[in-house]
């Protein structure tokens, strides 16, 4: 364990200990993951309002049938970010629990470049490496 998991990574349970990540990259980590959940819970509410049924009549066909591509391709875009802050808020809730920065297969450190591009990911790049080439080997 390094200097700075002592004051303050895993000591305040942020992080698991056999992460890896000093309490300034847990911090950036964080703060990275609350940003991105304020971001998307706006995002959500106006693509599920944009994707509503208006109950509007349209005269022509073609601007019925644009509306209706606009409201299914919102509804889309809310359910994938729904999605997202789902992980979103597991990751946070791994910080409270002192298990976020593992992998959840191997509990080897995920890494903090892996963390920094996709704070919500639970594996490391070598058990979501393995993991994808299962799945290929069962599509075959």
């Amino acid at each position: 364990m390094n200097d700075d998991q002592k004051d303050g990574g895993a000591a305040k349970g942020q992080v698991h200990p056999d992460s890896g990540l000093t309490a300034a990259q847990a911090e950036e980590l964080r703060r990275a993951l609350s940003e991105r959940r304020r971001a998307l819970t706006g995002d959500v509410a106006d693509h599920m309002e944009i994707g509503r049924f208006s109950g509007e009549r349209v005269a022509e066909a073609e601007e019925a049938a644009a509306i209706d591509a606009q409201q299914s391709t919102m509804i889309e875009l809310a359910e994938a970010e729904r999605n997202l802050l789902a992980k979103i808020e597991r990751a946070l809730r791994k910080f409270d629990d002192a298990s976020y920065g593992v992998s959840e297969e191997s509990g080897e450190p995920i890494g903090f470049d892996r963390l920094r591009a996709i704070p919500w990911a639970t594996l490391s790049v070598r058990d979501q490496e393995l993991r994808e080439r299962e799945q290929r080997g069962r599509g075959r």
